[in-house]
C-alpha cells in the first residue's frame, strides 16, 4: 500500500502513476471480500484492473481526502512515513541488502 504513495511534493505528471495498487494485489493481500468492478454496458473491451488510493486527511468529518499521505491523518501519515523510511525498493538474492519487506515475510521463508 506504500510502495507507489505519493507525498505531497509529487507533481502533477507523476502523481497519475502513484497511489495504484493492482486489484489482484488489492484482493490477495488486503482484503479478500473486495470485488473488481465491473463495467456498466456500453464499455465493452474497458478493464479495471487497478484501484487507486485516496488518503483521509481528517476522519471525523469524511469530506477530507487527498492524493497524498503527507496530507493524511497524523497517525496514518506517520505509518505510511515510518513504512517508507524502512524501504519500498526491492533487492535480489546476493546483493547485499534486506528490505523492510523481506524482514515482514521473513516468517514465510
Amino acid at each position: 500500500l506504500v510502495k507507489d504513495a505519493a507525498d505531497n511534493q509529487t507533481n502533477n505528471e507523476d502523481l497519475k502513476n502513484k497511489n495504484l495498487i493492482s486489484f489482484d494485489d488489492l484482493i490477495g493481500s488486503v482484503d479478500s471480500s473486495i470485488n473488481k468492478p465491473t463495467m456498466p454496458s456500453g464499455y465493452s473491451g474497458i478493464t479495471v484492473d487497478k484501484a487507486r488510493l485516496i488518503w483521509d486527511a481528517n476522519p471525523s468529518d469524511n469530506t477530507s481526502w487527498s492524493d497524498f499521505y503527507s496530507n493524511a491523518k497524523n497517525t496514518l501519515k506517520t505509518a505510511v512515513t515510518n513504512i517508507r523510511k524502512y524501504g519500498t525498493t526491492t533487492s535480489s538474492k546476493g546483493d547485499g541488502k534486506v528490505t523492510f519487506r523481506e524482514l515482514i515475510c521473513i516468517g514465510d521463508n
